[in-house]
């Protein structure tokens, strides 16, 4: 799989799910809320994490809400 480049626009299916991580809900949280497995929102944070440059969970968390993206 080849990385995501920094700065692409996020799908609405990442927006939804950055939205829920921004709140603070957890992996499994996310996954019942979307109907999805863990696996799938793990895949799809990855992802985010690309496009956000970041390698945490909390730096995606901090950069959302310095850039105020949602």
């Amino acid at each position: 799989m080849q990385p995501v480049p920094v700065g692409e626009p996020f799908t609405e299916r990442e927006r939804k799910i950055l939205s829920m991580m921004v709140n603070y809900m957890s992996n499994e949280q996310i996954a019942a809320a979307m109907f999805v497995t863990r696996d799938t929102v793990k895949y799809h944070l990855k992802n985010i994490y690309g496009k956000l440059g970041v390698k945490s969970r909390l730096e995606a968390i901090r950069s959302v809400r310095e850039k105020g993206m949602l």
